[in-house]
């Protein structure tokens, strides 16, 4: 995709709706709430995003301060339930911990590289944490319903099997490289709209899936490319190209095309090169690139229409593709 290349920005040169929100996968709900330390022991943080289809995403971050803090800190019991059966994934990506899960007595010190998984409907479990080091944590959380309509039924099972949670209710902790888990440590990025991120995490949490799969699966049981799939994958890729304004998630895109979104995703892929979030992060980026240069449309309008959260996100986005800043661009024009 090269800037000479035409694109349709009509809907980006419609100033009258400036002020609304023209965005990329869906409606996002964010929650972010304070870990009550000390303030002068730490400062932490939970951040829950809820993704379409029951999906959440919880980020973690405690960053220890105090020189004279303890070196151990109980966070208490957590007990949640679930309207259904989920997939639970929790992930260490920096410091230390110690979890207990009542569902099987089991204890478990944690560093990074040892993550638990569970697939269960409600949960009862005791945190504790070491402070010589800040620590950051992704949990998932995936309706069981939703993980097979994500994934199909042939590699659902296989990742169940894989992961050792054929029994229901049950969890399993397990060595997962960091090559795996670290992209999960990023995958709600600040820098993007809420509508951005959720596309943003749905592709963050397909390539998750497949390579976890693909770890603790017996190998062969791979997605195979066909020729009828890379038909549909030219039908997306002109659609996507067609868009304006707001693009389906994946989960609805999976449904268009009667396939699932990691399938979807996968021949999309291998056909073009790039995701489908990275192929439509960088349309909009192109299409900004033109809207520029016909245009006299204000920059901070084109960042917010194209999914950004601020206008200097979408600058250095936008360095980053042409080499040049949009306004330099519009300078030389």
């Amino acid at each position: 995709m090269t800037s000479a290349q035409k694109h349709n920005i009509e809907w980006l040169l419609d100033t009258n709706d400036a002020e609304s929100s023209q965005l990329i996968g869906g409606n996002s709900d964010t929650l972010k709430t304070a870990i009550p330390y000390p303030p002068e022991i730490a400062n932490g943080y939970s951040e829950h995003v809820h993704l379409p289809d029951g999906i959440v995403v919880i980020q973690d971050r405690h960053d220890f301060i105090g020189k004279d803090r303890p070196p151990v800190i109980p966070l208490g019991v957590f007990e949640v339930s679930f309207p259904v059966p989920v997939l639970a994934v929790h992930i260490l990506h920096h410091g230390e911990i110690e979890m207990h899960s009542h569902l099987h007595n089991q204890t478990e010190r944690r560093q990074p590289g040892l993550d638990m998984f569970g697939r269960l409907q409600d949960y009862k479990m005791e945190q504790t944490v070491y402070t010589q080091e800040d620590i950051a944590a992704t949990t998932l959380i995936i309706p069981d319903m939703t993980l097979l309509a994500i994934l199909g039924a042939e590699l659902h099972e296989s990742l169940i099997s894989g992961l050792g949670l054929n029994a229901f209710p049950s969890n399993n902790f397990l060595r997962i490289p960091a090559s795996i888990s670290l992209p999960m440590k990023d995958c709600v990025p600040e820098a993007l709209q809420q509508s951005m991120r959720v596309l943003y995490a749905q592709s963050k949490l397909l390539q998750y899936l497949l390579e976890i799969n693909l770890h603790v699966s017996a190998p062969g049981r791979l997605i195979k490319t066909g020729d009828a799939n890379s038909s549909k994958a030219e039908q997306l890729y002109h659609v996507l190209l067609s868009v304006e304004g707001e693009t389906p998630t994946l989960t609805k895109l999976g449904q268009q095309f009667g396939m699932s979104p990691a399938r979807l995703n996968k021949e999309f892929a291998a056909k073009y090169g790039e995701s489908i979030y990275s192929f439509v992060a960088n349309l909009r980026l192109s299409q900004a690139h033109e809207a520029l240069i016909s245009s006299d449309v204000p920059m901070k309008t084109l960042a917010h229409k194209i999914g950004y959260s601020h206008v200097n996100n979408f600058i250095i986005a936008f360095k980053n593709k042409f080499g040049v800043t949009p306004g330099s661009l519009r300078t030389k024009n």
